[in-house]
């Protein structure tokens, strides 16, 4: 899974915080500004940030709807 966040966005820097304190691994995190990230936004038409993108391609947008995606009932 890939996490497309940006630096400058607060509901990212809560979710990478997060995602170190629960220890979640397999995760790569990838900001907006960097190239492959932008590629991978656009590529995938991702228009908001924090992305959980998983690896078929499938994207889960927001904070509270990411933790949800991680942390399964």
């Amino acid at each position: 899974m890939i996490l497309l966040t940006s630096s400058d966005c607060p509901p990212c820097k809560l979710l990478k915080k997060y995602i170190f304190e629960k220890k979640i691994e397999g995760i790569d995190i990838l900001d907006i500004s960097d190239e492959r990230g932008m590629e991978l936004a656009k590529n995938l038409g991702i228009r908001s940030v924090p992305a959980l993108i998983y690896d078929s391609g499938y994207a889960v947008t927001g904070l509270n709807e990411i933790k949800d995606a991680l942390n399964p009932q």
